[in-house]
């Protein structure tokens, strides 16, 4: 979902887990994302880590889809192609339910 201005001025930083070699990703947590109740959390990083911490993916006609362990490992084993073409991949997640942080404030 593309942010207008007035709607990327909308969110609140309540949290930041900055980038770490360990996890190989970094996370931020808002308030007032557009259409959500409480916390969401962004989540970028290397693809493998990004699809490892998801449970369903947004089709293009914006229907979720419940991500099976072959869906991850089908997804993973692409991306690795792209990768080896020499492009960076990097993945980002979203859980507007606020995931495991859902009750930071």
């Amino acid at each position: 979902m593309p942010f207008a201005t007035a709607q990327r001025s909308a969110l609140k930083e309540l949290a930041v887990l900055e980038f770490s070699s360990e996890r190989k990703s970094m996370s931020t947590v808002v308030a007032g994302y557009p259409g959500a109740a409480g916390n969401t959390v962004l989540l970028k990083g290397a693809f493998e880590q990004v699809v490892s911490s998801c449970n369903t993916v947004t089709l293009k006609d914006n229907s979720q889809k419940a991500l099976s362990a072959a869906d991850k490992k089908n997804l993973i084993t692409r991306i690795k192609g792209v990768a080896a073409e020499g492009y960076r991949v990097l993945g980002f997640a979203i859980a507007t339910d606020g995931g495991n942080m859902k009750n930071i404030t």
